[in-house]
């Protein structure tokens, strides 16, 4: 549904207001339709199942034209694959480090338990860093260095540098 969301606003924004008026009817032709039919029989658990597959036609529809429409290319493993491989990844270590520092919580002393709360806390940040690194985190933080370290250098040259040695406004 956020993702719905977001993409509708987007859509909106590129002057797609009557794709996403269309996807829109057509979500509520659909959401009646399938609370007519699925309701009476399962109850709650139809209508939930409506509201997914309503919010993700919706979300698919919408997203197939953002994309037509801004010409970008769909990388799916960029943008699914490799999130969900390190969501993984990280509930594997965080259930690795749960399972390795459960002694240590389990016992009774105070500053143990402290210990081993940081000890986990410390090591999930650290999986948590490595496995967003090769998802851009690498590319955002070299990016960010660059800009600091040309910023620094031009506020050491002598150009900005007025004739009393000091640094003039810019």
């Amino acid at each position: 549904m956020y993702l719905e969301s977001m993409v509708d606003g987007a859509m909106k924004g590129m002057g797609e207001q009557k794709a996403v008026f269309r996807y829109s009817l057509w979500d509520a032709v659909l959401r009646i339709a399938g609370v007519l039919l699925l309701l009476p029989r399962w109850g709650m658990k139809g209508f939930l199942w409506v509201i997914l597959l309503s919010s993700a036609y919706t979300c698919q529809m919408n997203t197939a034209r953002l994309l037509h429409v801004s010409g970008l290319q769909p990388r799916l493993w960029r943008w699914l694959g490799a999130p969900a491989l390190a969501a993984l990844v990280s509930a594997g270590a965080g259930e690795g480090l749960r399972t390795l520092l459960a002694g240590w919580l389990g016992s009774g002393s105070t500053p143990t338990r402290l210990a081993a709360l940081c000890a986990g806390g410390f090591g999930m940040a650290a999986v948590c860093l490595a496995v967003q690194w090769p998802l851009g985190l690498g590319e955002e933080v070299r990016a960010i260095l660059r800009t600091e370290k040309s910023r620094r250098e031009r506020q050491k040259s002598p150009e900005n540098r007025n004739c009393s040695g000091h640094r003039g406004e810019n």
